[in-house]
């Protein structure tokens, strides 16, 4: 019975979260920023596809209450690798945003700036990979446990210094032909921060929670299916929590997804839409002269 009310819970959010995709990638953003929300979301998607494929694979061969995590473990590499990753693009799009804060007059012309961009992301997955592997292959859970709990701690703290920090730049803005690029620059990242850290936030204390069921699993007060219960409809509705509550925190993403839902909402209709009953026009024409003549009488 669970194992198949934590499949629903994912395929729900799975379900969700693609318009999210569709909205992250689309919405008039620095490229930079684009692409790392983006990832973020399509790791988010690999995370529930991963936990979907596992329910799935359970039920399939009738493990539908798992003992032990060893059955599911490559499903589990996966699972927790994308979790970790996410953690690890939130530290990077903070990051980011405090380098378009520093010199934003200049940054906003910049395009993709591939090298950074792309060697931090691959550093990253490779990284997350690493410490997938040592929680699920050598069970060092009291290790990751305290860097991941560190981890959201620091990507908070370096929101909420964000806030403050764009905002003393917007009031030391030099006034010289750089200044209406700049205080463009520096309204995107102040409106962003605005939006990001009410989601960063929630996303932190969400994962400060799922980390809890594993915790007192490790240390013996829950089994391993109370474990596997709590664990994964918490992190399946954190994915869906942090990325709807950015894009309704966001005007500019907000109006995306406003114009991005009637493509989707459109092509449901189609698939349902009624037949349309067929109009006899002869008996249609006769009927309403009929009704004339009555009224002429």
């Amino acid at each position: 019975m669970f194992a198949y009310i934590e499949v629903g819970i994912a395929i729900l959010c799975f379900i969700i979260l693609l318009p999210c995709v569709v909205v992250l990638f689309t919405t008039v953003l620095h490229i930079n920023c684009k692409v790392i929300l983006g990832t973020s979301a399509l790791a988010q998607e690999v995370m529930l596809a991963s936990q979907i494929s596992m329910f799935g694979y359970d039920i399939y061969v009738g493990n539908v209450m798992p003992v032990s995590e060893d059955p599911d473990k490559p499903f589990l590499l996966v699972h927790e690798a994308s979790y970790i990753y996410t953690t690890f693009l939130s530290l990077m799009i903070v990051l980011e945003r405090y380098v378009a804060t520093y010199n934003p007059a200049s940054y906003e012309t910049q395009t993709f700036n591939y090298p950074w961009v792309v060697t931090t992301a691959v550093i990253g997955l490779f990284l997350c990979s690493l410490a997938s592997y040592s929680i699920h292959i050598y069970y060092m859970y009291t290790v990751m446990i305290p860097i991941m709990l560190l981890t959201e701690m620091l990507i908070c703290v370096l929101s909420i210094t964000l806030l403050f920090y764009c905002k003393r730049q917007l009031r030391n803005l030099p006034y010289d032909s750089r200044r209406l690029r700049a205080k463009y620059q520096l309204g995107e990242v102040y409106s962003f921060t605005q939006a990001v850290l009410p989601a960063i936030l929630i996303s932190s204390l969400l994962k400060l929670l799922a980390l809890g069921p594993p915790t007192i699993w490790r240390a013996g007060i829950i089994d391993f299916p109370t474990n596997q219960v709590l664990f994964f409809p918490m992190h399946a509705c954190t994915c869906v929590v942090m990325k709807c509550c950015l894009i309704f925190m966001h005007k500019g993403m907000m109006r995306t997804l406003r114009s991005v839902l009637p493509r989707f909402t459109h092509r449901i209709s189609i698939s349902i839409s009624p037949v349309q009953p067929v109009v006899d026009k002869e008996k249609e024409t006769d009927t309403y002269f009929g009704y004339m003549a009555t009224a002429w009488q």
